[in-house]
């Protein structure tokens, strides 16, 4: 399901959404951890904050497969800000809204 304003936002797709941004730090880290599966104006200004520095379109929708959702869980996401660390958790939830994207494999954490 595709996630903003006017949009089906669906809690799990949500708290997704709000996981991956906190991971790259485009989230209030305290809501990324204790995510509200609601799609508000403080998570599209996060969403619209990504986009902008991804050089994407402003637009604050992320849709399954699309370009922002891609690049979040891209090496260009990673690079942006390379003192975050993804959680596993984040990754998982990223892999079942990009099944063949870049976490898969080569891009998860090795402890």
């Amino acid at each position: 399901m595709s996630n903003g304003r006017g949009r089906v936002n669906l809690d799990p797709d949500v708290i997704t959404v709000e996981k991956s941004l906190g991971a790259v730090g485009y989230l209030n880290p305290r809501r990324a951890t204790r995510p509200t599966g609601r799609f508000d104006s403080e998570l599209e200004s996060s969403v619209r904050a990504y986009q902008s520095a991804a050089r994407l379109r402003k637009d604050g929708l992320i849709n399954p497969g699309g370009r922002t959702i891609t690049a979040l869980v891209g090496r260009k996401a990673a690079n942006m800000v390379p003192s975050r660390r993804v959680d596993d958790e984040a990754i998982g939830a990223i892999d079942r809204m990009v099944p063949d994207g870049p976490c898969n494999g080569e891009n998860q954490r090795q402890d």
